[in-house]
């Protein structure tokens, strides 16, 4: 019996030896192959309908980043914050990644950023008979002007706002440039040219005739996921950047944003 008993504990322990020794295995060639992490937390802002908790997906630019993200075998998970928020979060360390922002000086020092994740423009609103109009930045101080809260509208707006040669008042929430256009305590706010219509039509409807949409674009510039600059961001962007690839290769990266429009 008791011969018996130790020949099972051997045969138990080969296989549980052996178990190990795969699981061992796979771990490793996971890891060799450059993928170093299977989860990564990602913090953004409301930004409807492009990305938003509320919507399908979170919103396309949502789905792009996910989808990216699961090509290579990587399960992401999204809070949403205000804006300020957000990057304060990722300087913090308390998520690995952020998006979607737009390139800057200032920013370039700080942080790594992916391949584009979506191509975007913005454009000034204003009220209808008001008349704003404008074609250098020196014409943009005749006016008052509102924009969110660390968003960078274009290199040139964030660098004369930095001089001092150009004002704009900051908000929290974008929609708050809606109310205050309306009220008249603007005369105009920057926003993407899908946004800022989606924005209208969300929190005032019934005035979406009296804003206009100035033909003049303020940028067209990328948008971007970003990292610390650390050895961990570069890898995980390597990675995100391959699946942001394999997405577009696919089909998959258009068929969201045409689906979207």
């Amino acid at each position: 019996m008791a011969s018996l008993v130790n020949q099972l504990h051997r045969q138990f322990s080969l296989r549980v030896t052996a178990l190990v020794g795969l699981l061992l295995c796979s771990y490793l060639s996971f890891a060799g192959s450059g993928a170093s992490v299977s989860t990564v937390s990602l913090g953004t802002g409301d930004w409807p309908p492009l990305i938003s908790p509320e919507a399908k997906g979170f919103g396309p630019i949502s789905q792009i980043v996910v989808e990216s993200f699961e090509q290579v075998g990587i399960a992401p998970s999204i809070r949403f914050w205000p804006w300020s928020r957000a990057i304060e979060n990722l300087n913090e360390g308390n998520v690995d990644a952020s998006y979607a922002w737009r390139i800057t000086d200032e920013r370039l020092e700080k942080y790594f950023f992916s391949e584009p994740v979506y191509d975007t423009g913005n454009v000034f609103f204003y009220r209808k008979g008001y008349p704003f109009d404008w074609e250098t930045l020196e014409d943009l101080k005749a006016y008052k002007i509102a924009g969110v809260q660390d968003y960078a509208y274009s290199n040139e707006l964030v660098e004369a706002e930095a001089a001092g040669d150009l004002k704009l008042d900051r908000v929290v929430d974008e929609k708050q440039l809606v109310f205050l256009l309306l009220a008249g305590r603007i005369d105009a706010f920057p926003a993407s040219h899908v946004v800022g219509k989606e924005l209208i039509r969300k929190y005032a409807p019934e005035q979406e005739k009296d804003i206009a949409i100035h033909p003049q674009w303020i940028s067209k510039n990328p948008l971007y996921l970003i990292t610390l600059k650390t050895k961990q961001g570069q890898q995980m962007l390597e990675r995100f950047n391959q699946g942001l690839t394999q997405l577009k290769e696919s089909g998959r990266y258009d068929a969201i944003y045409n689906h979207f429009q």
